[in-house]
Order: structure tokens, then sequence, then C-alpha cells
């Protein structure tokens, strides 16, 4: 009698490791990532180019996942990505990076499309995380939803934030926006919600998100973004992550991520994976918390990033609102050179060889881009002011050999009478070229100190005129 228990208890621990991954309770994405998705997610490639598309030209890729060639109807360089969660089992991460694929969206956890709408954690997704950031692959995140009500998107996303905290999370957090494929039925579709509706669920999750310093992404097919929420409106304050599986996408609206199949194939994974390209156009993968899609300065920081001029203050953040000190910023003007390392002088009583600003700051003495105070320190700690930004920007100028000969009343503006004489001729050129701008109120406020923000923008739009 034992024997023949122990027999049908092997046998049962047989058969669950041989049978292939079971949908867990009420689980949204279980027929979609087991299967096939729905026929919404699915469009023929255009049949024929029209005439704007002829004189549009558009490049086409060909993917590593499938070896298809896909039109991409979007700017910016092509990033290979996948998309995983409990359904793709054990991943070998270091075989996935090593097969060329740059970053993942990884699944955390899903509400269930029972009327309840419990939320219950991806069982791979702690395994899954670790293993990707160990492998060097750029990391995103992303709730199946089934948000019913603006406080469900508020609760999905404190609970993707409390998952990720501590993670060098560097892609967005995403809200997978769709209908669980149960036929029609499951709790996001009994809703029957209008369009103003769901585009206020996903409003009040990208809120949320943004809020915590990261940045928020709605994930749809075709069909939702066009008819079931407004699409357009969201991408003013968010990412887009099309699902489209097709070789050439029509939907219109702006999108930086394109999910175009669920049957790719890449080493590391068994079975099929979804593809994913991103459209790099400066520095998405930016790991900053506090630099949120929309803000004023989001494009100019990516700009200096992505070109190596200003670094981070930690891994995740940028703090824009921060000063700018005077030995960072005759060090972003030395990087902006990539002039040869100088050779280092005793010329500043506070600045000595081996400091992280020792180079810039006497590479931008030799070059007569700073000078130092009458004591003979430097200050490289002290803040920057505007009018000091704008003379040392022009100075850089002139030592490169270019026109500098714009200038703009300055009259203009309420406090121009407080620019100082050494930095008069600066402040009127940066204005003139539109570097600089005035403060509300119309005031320059040449003594105020210049945000890392502020510093970014003015560099960036310096570095885009003489590229």
């Amino acid at each position: 009698m034992k024997k023949k228990l122990l027999f049908s208890m092997l046998l049962v621990v047989m058969l669950a490791f041989s049978l292939p991954v079971a949908a867990q309770d009420e689980d949204p994405g279980s027929g979609r990532l087991e299967t096939r998705a729905d026929s919404t997610f699915y469009e023929s490639p255009v049949a024929t180019s029209s005439s704007s598309d002829v004189i549009l030209s558009y490049d086409t890729y060909q993917s590593p996942l499938t070896g298809l060639t896909y039109t991409l109807r979007q700017s910016g360089n092509v990033v290979n990505g996948i998309d995983v969660s409990y359904y793709n089992g054990n991943v070998n991460w270091e075989e996935v990076k090593a097969a060329g694929i740059d970053f993942v969206i990884i699944r955390c956890g899903y509400r269930g499309y029972g009327a309840e709408g419990n939320i219950a954690q991806d069982v791979k997704f702690e395994s899954n995380i670790q293993g990707a950031l160990a492998a060097g692959l750029n990391v995103g995140v992303y709730m199946f939803s089934q948000a019913i009500t603006e406080e469900e998107a508020v609760e999905e996303a404190e609970y993707m934030l409390n998952l990720v905290d501590g993670y060098e999370v560097t892609l967005p957090l995403v809200m997978d926006y769709e209908y669980a494929p149960t036929g029609s039925s499951g709790r996001l579709y009994n809703a029957d919600l209008s369009k103003s509706e769901a585009t206020a669920i996903c409003n009040a999750f990208i809120e949320r998100i943004a809020s915590a310093g990261y940045t928020p992404m709605i994930y749809a097919n075709k069909s939702m973004l066009t008819n079931d929420i407004d699409g357009e409106a969201l991408a003013e304050n968010a990412m887009i992550w099309l699902a489209n599986y097709t070789t050439d996408t029509t939907y219109g609206g702006p999108y930086q991520f394109w999910q175009y199949t669920e049957s790719g194939s890449v080493d590391g994974i068994s079975g099929n994976v979804d593809g994913n390209f991103y459209f790099d156009n400066g520095g998405v993968f930016m790991p900053f918390r506090d630099v949120a899609v929309g803000s004023w300065f989001y494009d100019d920081i990516a700009y200096v990033y992505q070109n190596d001029i200003m670094d981070g203050v930690s891994g995740t953040t940028f703090a824009p609102d921060n000063t700018t000190s005077r030995g960072m910023m005759a060090t972003v003007l030395y990087r902006l050179s990539q002039d040869q390392a100088p050779v280092f002088e005793e010329i500043f009583t506070d600045v000595h060889a081996n400091q992280w600003f020792a180079n810039g700051i006497i590479w931008a003495y030799q070059k007569n881009v700073v000078n130092g105070y009458d004591d003979g320190n430097f200050g490289p700690d002290d803040d920057v002011t505007r009018e000091q930004f704008a003379a040392m920007l022009y100075r850089y100028a002139q030592s490169r050999q270019y026109d500098t000969s714009a200038s703009a009343d300055l009259g203009r503006f309420g406090d121009a009478g407080q620019v100082s004489d050494y930095a008069r001729n600066a402040m009127a050129w940066a204005v003139a070229e539109g570097y600089i701008n005035g403060l509300p109120g119309d005031i320059l406020s040449p003594k105020g100190t210049a945000t890392r923000a502020q510093c970014a923008t003015i560099l960036a739009r310096f570095m885009q005129d003489h590229s």
C-alpha cells in the first residue's frame, strides 16, 4: 500500500514538471500570453504606398527575432527588445543579452479579470528583473490592468511602485490596458466604459507614476488606442507602447515603442516571445527618476546626457532644480571641447590634482574660459550665476572661433542694469542667440543661480547650433 502511494505521489510530481505553465487565477494575460492574441492585435501589411508614403521614403529594418523586414514610420535609431512574463518560463538572461537584445519590459503583476478584481504578483517578476539587470539589460516594468475606476488605476500604480523600489529601472513603468482574452467578457470589458472614462483611468495611472519620478507609459493595441481610449491625448503626458502585429503599422498616433510580433524567437527563451522596437530619439534610457517625460527640460537633459556632457548626481537622480557649481560648468565645457587632458598646474589654491573637477578647471583657465577670484581661489563648489554661465559660454565660443558678433538690446529687461560689466557682452550675445531667455516678469536675473536643468537647456541649444 505504501509503495503504491509513493508511486502515485512520484507520478504526480513527474506530471507537474512535464505539463506546460499553467495560468494563474483570473490572470487576464493567460490566454493572450499562452496562446494567441485577440484579432484586434493583428493588421495586414499595407498593400500599396500612398503618394505621401513615397515622398517620405520610410526606412526598413530586419528584425533579428523574426527575420522579417518592417517598415519604420517613426524616426530614431531602432533598439531591439522583448517583454516577458511568467508564461515565458525560465529565462537565460546572459544568452538573451548575447543575442543582441538591449532592453526588456517585465510583467510585475496583474489585476484579475473577475468581478472582484484582485491584484496578484507575477511569480517570475523577481527572478526576471534580477536576472535581466545582472545581464546588463535596460529594464522597464508593466502591470496587466483591468482597472475600471481611477482609484483602481492609482492602486495598480502604487502596487507597481512598491515592487520596483530598490531596482535600477531605466525604462518606463507601464499600464497594459487591454481586454482579457476570455471572449466578450472580463471586468474591463463588462464595465462598458466610455472613451473619456477609460482615458481618465489611464491618466490617473500616468499622474501617479510621474509624481513618483518614473516615466509612465500606456500599452494598448491599435484598436484600443483609437476607439476605446484617446491615444493621442495620453501621448501628451506619457509614452505610448503600440501593440500591432504587422510588418507595416498604419496607426497614425505618436508612439515610442512598437510591439510588432508575439511570435519572435531569441536565444535564452524557450518558445515564442514578444518582439519590440524602441525608436531612440535621444535617450529614453536615461535612468533619472526626476526627469519626467513631458517636462520642459526632458529633451534637453536627454540630449546632453546622451552626448556625455552632463551626468546625474547619482545613478537614478539628475536633480534638475539643483544649482550648478563653477567646477561642474568648467567640466562640462571641457567635455564639450573633446580636447586632450591638460598638463596640471598649481594655479588655484583650492584646485588640486586628482580632484574630479581639476582637468576641467585647468583646461578652462588655459583656454581663457574662466578666471579665479582675487584671493587666488577658484571656488569650484560655488554656485554659477546666470551671468557667469553666459560669460563662460561666450569665452568658450570665442576659444573655438565661433561667431560671437550677435548682440541683443538688454534694455527690455527690467533688471538689465544689474548685469556686471564683465558679462554684459556675453549676456547680450546669449540672449541674441536664444541660449538665454528672460524669466517671468521680463527679467534676466543675472545674479540668480543657474539650475542644472537651465544649464542643460542652454548647452543643448548651443550644441545644436554648432553640431
